[in-house]
């Protein structure tokens, strides 16, 4: 066979597998597909395996063997079969496992028909040993799509990242230099994970086409029987797929895939190990990984943020610390600390990756007091807003990297921040939090209301970072009466209006700027902020929660929640100004700004409507699906943001008077219970 005609190059690697080789490769020169060739690689093991290879060999020409000049492991015996390979496309079979007889039709049939970059078939164990793992096997191994699937981080978490029930295109191994890690168990993840960088597509098989042996003696059997070896492997390919997404500038793009992976692979080394010298290691390559790379925290989700600063806090003693001559010991582990006072455990505290249990005395349980509220209930009433974000990801995109400065002030400002951070993360754009010093040359300005003579003071100090900036983009925002902004924008500048009026007081000013009509970022806010519930962290944010208990005592079922500013139109009486119980500065960490944003979806959600005068105030009502009544603003913002995104919400509706008629039922504080209790 020529190389023209050959579709699939199959690559077997060979050590000491002489009870199984035999079926293994009656199952590849059986194949209901021809056009196969299939490479033999040598890794010079001491039984009789290669004697039945080459009595294969000489009845098919399609067999080829290539022989290792030493040992070198399953890694180095794939990548030589790669590199001796030339069909355009590439699978691989374990040499003590074997295919069914149409697995290569039905793989070659796939990828082809589809135009897929991957193809996956599905996967039918059998038990010589490890029947224990059986139904986590079964879990993994199972085929969770059908068909034609986009790649995402969801499908790549959802697909076993083994390699031998697959089909790839060579291509793409050969451009983007795609390699097994030779020295390294578990290199599977790390080949899966390389190649599906640069796919687009994977193309799912519900049927079971390869035979997967778990047998005494091989290679995963070792890892399971003798954890200890190995187990840091786990963690090293992890870091070594990071240093791959590295050398390729991807790590901004796959940033929080790679962190999720980070600690998967750094939990397998952890549980794989067992002994505290074998979970030292591991914690320790962990922790000088972390701290050599520095991966800035704020490009992170709020759960990877937290694993991260969890493990970066763990220190080890090692030994056991004594003082004032022994008689306070201090001993700790990877898994717990223990302080001891005359031989006498006093004190302990048991770590998790993200939490830690503290006990008195060795075993009393001591718990800290702070307010968790359960997100269920709010989800099922949170309604998004269906926006095209077509402008607004594009300008993003075309900016490179920039640093994202958010708006300073209430805890409507906060909902911008929190709505606008879960955007970027979501759309993968990367981006640095401002924290008042290292700049990006490109700028991101968060969206909202300062834009105006009266905050002239708010934003006055942005203009010298503006004028030393490469590029600019202001997030949704109104603008009115703010000439020394307007005075130096130039091309330069992107600026996003979250209303027509804006929209054409900027045109107007014929600036050089480009000038996009669009809608506020809080519009743009998805459910899961309400997740996790409301953990309080700090005398601050029990003081913020302190602050709503007492307001919420005055609300009814209607909660006239009206501003009482400079911005304020009319003399109207409130219940509470829900948006002046807390405060931000522009470095506020996120994770104080999404407890404020929580806290105000949470209040707005224990009332039937909302009357207000505060624009964010009525957004958070829109998006937990309340009644919405809007009174504007002094300079029209209100009227023209309702008129942009909100008017066909069947929920909202714009008045020009207070509304009298509406009946209350009971007291919002019926709902709100919880916010009484704080921290007893």
């Amino acid at each position: 066979m020529n190389k023209e005609q050959t579709a699939i190059s199959v690559i077997v690697p060979i050590y000491n597998v002489e009870k199984y080789l035999r079926q293994c490769l009656d199952s590849i020169v059986n194949q209901t597909l021809r056009d196969i060739e299939i490479i033999l690689i040598d890794d010079l093991g001491n039984d009789n395996s290669m004697e039945i290879a080459k009595e294969f060999a000489a009845k098919d020409k399609r067999v080829k063997i290539i022989t290792h000049e030493k040992n070198s492991g399953l890694s180095a015996a794939r990548n030589t079969g790669i590199k001796n390979s030339f069909a355009p496309l590439i699978m691989f079979c374990d040499s003590d496992d074997f295919y069914e007889l149409s697995v290569c039709e039905k793989l070659l049939n796939a990828i082809e028909s589809s135009g897929a970059d991957l193809a996956v078939c599905g996967t039918n164990v059998i038990y010589e040993a490890d029947n224990h793992i059986a139904k986590s096997d079964k879990s993994y191994f199972e085929v969770k799509f059908n068909g034609l699937k986009n790649i995402s981080d969801d499908v790549l978490w959802k697909t076993d990242v083994v390699t031998w029930n697959k089909i790839y295109r060579r291509t793409i191994l050969e451009k983007y230099e795609i390699e097994f890690p030779e020295g390294l168990r578990h290199e599977d993840a790390y080949f899966f994970n390389a190649y599906t960088c640069w796919i687009k597509t994977i193309f799912f098989i519900n049927e079971k086409l390869y035979n997967y042996r778990r047998r005494a003696g091989s290679v995963m059997n070792q890892i399971f029987v003798s954890k200890t070896v190995h187990s840091i492997d786990h963690l090293k390919v992890g870091i070594a797929f990071y240093e791959y997404l590295k050398k390729h500038d991807l790590f901004w793009i796959r940033s929080d895939y790679m962190c999720r992976l980070f600690f998967a692979y750094l939990r397998f080394a952890l549980q794989y190990a067992q002994t505290n010298d074998g979970q030292s290691a591991v914690y320790d390559l962990a922790l000088d990984f972390m701290r050599r790379e520095k991966w800035p925290l704020e490009i992170f989700s709020f759960d990877m943020r937290r694993q991260l600063q969890m493990l970066n806090k763990r220190t080890l003693l090692g030994e056991t610390n004594k003082f004032f001559g022994g008689l306070i010991k201090v001993k700790e582990t990877v898994n717990r600390k223990k302080i001891y006072f005359a031989d006498i455990p006093v004190w302990e505290i048991r770590y998790k990756n993200t939490t830690t249990k503290h006990y008195l005395l060795g075993f009393i349980p001591v718990y800290k007091k702070t307010l968790v509220f359960s997100g269920e209930g709010n989800c099922a009433n949170f309604k998004p807003f269906c926006l095209n974000n077509s402008s607004l990801l594009e300008e993003l995109k075309n900016i490179g990297k920039f640093t994202y400065i958010p708006n300073s002030g209430n805890i409507g400002d906060m909902l911008i921040t929190s709505a606008t951070m879960q955007f970027f993360d979501k759309n993968k754009i990367p981006y640095k939090k401002y924290n008042g010093r290292n700049m990006q040359k490109n700028i991101v300005y968060s969206g909202g209301g300062i834009w105006t003579g009266d905050y002239e003071q708010c934003w006055i100090w942005l203009l010298p970072l503006f004028a030393k900036a490469r590029r600019i983009i202001i997030l949704p925002s109104s603008f009115n009466n703010c000439k020394k902004l307007t005075d130096i924008m130039d091309e330069r500048f992107v600026v996003f209006c979250r209303e027509k009026r804006s929209y054409v007081y900027l045109n107007a000013q014929k600036t050089g700027a480009k000038i996009i009509l669009d809608h506020d970022m809080a519009f743009r806010m998805q459910k899961e902020i309400l997740y996790a519930g409301i953990t309080t962290k700090s005398d601050m944010e029990n003081n913020i929660l302190l602050r709503a208990a007492a307001g919420m005592t005055k609300v009814g079922r209607i909660a006239k929640f009206m501003r009482q500013d400079c911005e304020s139109a009319g003399n109207y009486k409130t219940d509470f100004d829900l948006s002046n119980i807390a405060y931000c500065s522009f470095t506020a960490p996120k994770e104080y700004m999404d407890f404020n944003t929580k806290l105000m979806l949470y209040i707005v959600d224990s009332v039937d409507a909302v009357i207000t005068d505060r624009l964010h105030v009525g957004i958070a009502a829109a998006l937990m699906s309340k009644e919405v009544y809007l009174l504007d603003n002094s300079y029209g913002k209100l009227s023209g943001v309702y008129e942009q995104t909100m008017k066909d919400n069947p929920k909202v509706h714009f008045v020009t008077k207070m509304p009298c008629k509406l009946k209350p039922k009971k007291t919002a504080t019926d709902n709100f219970k919880q916010i009484a209790d704080i921290v007893k």
